[in-house]
């Protein structure tokens, strides 16, 4: 898969500018910097949550492209035969090609 994000592993810490508590998710080493979450209208423990979600990002995509690679063929079976597992595999796809070039 040819990405256009930076890849992870990402991290986040808590910071601080002009006396507001943050967060900042990062590559792991530190070297870039993906995104700033401050306060505005949101408690620590939702910005906190958003850190945690942005930064499990490229492993969610990891995983859910592995089960796209493994799965992808089964969704020729059709729902009936498979449940729900042939739609979720579909939305998966579409997902996944949505974030990917």
């Amino acid at each position: 898969m040819n990405q256009t994000h930076t890849p992870g592993p990402w991290s986040h810490r808590k910071i601080e500018r002009d006396g507001q508590h943050g967060f900042t998710v990062d590559t792991q080493d530190a070297s870039v910097e993906i995104c700033e979450i401050y306060p505005k209208a949101n408690p620590v423990a939702v910005n906190l949550a958003n850190a945690r979600l942005i930064t499990a990002a490229p492993s969610m995509l990891d995983l859910l492209s592995a089960m796209v690679d493994r799965f992808g063929g089964l969704e020729e079976y059709g729902a009936d035969e498979l449940g729900d597992l042939a739609e979720f595999i579909r939305e998966a796809s579409e997902l996944r090609r949505s974030v990917s070039p």
